[in-house]
């Protein structure tokens, strides 16, 4: 009885639930502020936050079905070896050599040091006495531009303020739109807001016209011509073939050999692409070839201007 005479305290900042609840959602906010703006707080305290921001990727993504597909058949041992070495590498933001990746995992028995060695040489690739993997050192290098352009943007005072048109005057990025076509935000603004003086029907939506046939061999002829120093393929896949076709069908401004043309011209023209940025950490130059820059994602980002030149 006398529980159920209780009444609950009036002082939420007294409930030691409601307590931990909002000390966990400060300390998580403060940590993505961290995250984000670590470069400007190293220079702004005289490098005070360099003990903390010396290894800045703190998470990558996994797609479970990927590593099934390329990874499912090993071991416990040699799970649990991988693993151990892709944490290392995006922790470290550097690649070992055997000696290295040894240390990283731990291993000490014989049996732990050969599952290294299998999976270093199932997985990596050797290159200089360094165990590379392509993946790893794309998206560690996409953090690494990502974050060089956040510490500019700072500098420059932040995030610019809000304009009439956001749209109107998009920065970098690459643009086929046809002059004089009205902004984003104006588009639209001269139809009426009711429907009373005119009747309502339902039409039957039109099939979309079929695209043309991807000349996909003249796309690729393109290529060595218009990215010279992009990494040249001696052979082409099938693979890159069916992308280039996607690419193709996915937007009528595409299925043009202009649109090729500029598209390649422009990849060119991208220091992050063409590995003439300064490598970090004694790292090689990142530097793509034709099936990167037609992969659906990072023909996405190209296209939205994610690699304008800093």
């Amino acid at each position: 009885m006398s529980a159920l005479n209780e009444t609950p305290n009036p002082n939420p900042l007294l409930n030691p639930d409601i307590c931990r609840d909002h000390l966990c959602d400060i300390f998580g906010a403060l940590w993505v502020f961290y995250i984000c703006n670590e470069p400007l707080l190293s220079d702004y305290f005289g490098g005070g936050f360099a003990s903390l921001g010396e290894c800045v990727v703190h998470y990558y993504k996994k797609n479970i079905g990927d590593y099934a597909k390329k990874a499912g058949r090993l071991s416990i041992l040699q799970h649990g070896i991988y693993n151990l070495l892709i944490d290392a590498c995006y922790d470290r933001e550097r690649f070992p050599a055997l000696e290295d990746a040894i240390d990283w995992t731990w291993a000490g028995t014989t049996e732990e040091i050969e599952a290294v060695k299998f999976v270093l040489s199932k997985f990596f690739t050797l290159e200089d006495g360094l165990y590379v993997q392509a993946r790893i050192q794309e998206e560690i290098a996409e953090y690494h531009q990502f974050r060089d352009q956040q510490a500019a943007k700072g500098k420059l005072g932040g995030r610019p303020k809000n304009k009439a048109d956001p749209l109107a005057d998009k920065p970098g990025g690459f643009n086929l739109e046809a002059s004089g076509k009205p902004a984003a935000s104006q588009r639209g603004q001269n139809k009426s807001l009711t429907t009373n003086q005119e009747p309502l029907t339902t039409t039957k939506p039109t099939a979309p016209p079929k695209a043309a046939p991807c000349p996909t061999q003249k796309i690729i002829d393109l290529f060595p011509e218009h990215c010279p120093s992009l990494i040249q393929p001696r052979v082409i896949t099938g693979s890159v073939k069916d992308m280039i076709a996607d690419r193709w069908r996915q937007d009528a401004k595409h299925q043009e050999l202009e649109f090729w043309v500029k598209f390649f011209d422009y990849c060119e023209s991208l220091d992050f692409l063409t590995g003439r940025t300064s490598p970090t950490r004694g790292e090689k130059a990142f530097r793509v070839g034709i099936e990167w820059i037609v992969k659906a994602g990072n023909f996405a980002k190209i296209i939205n201007g994610n690699y304008v030149n800093g």
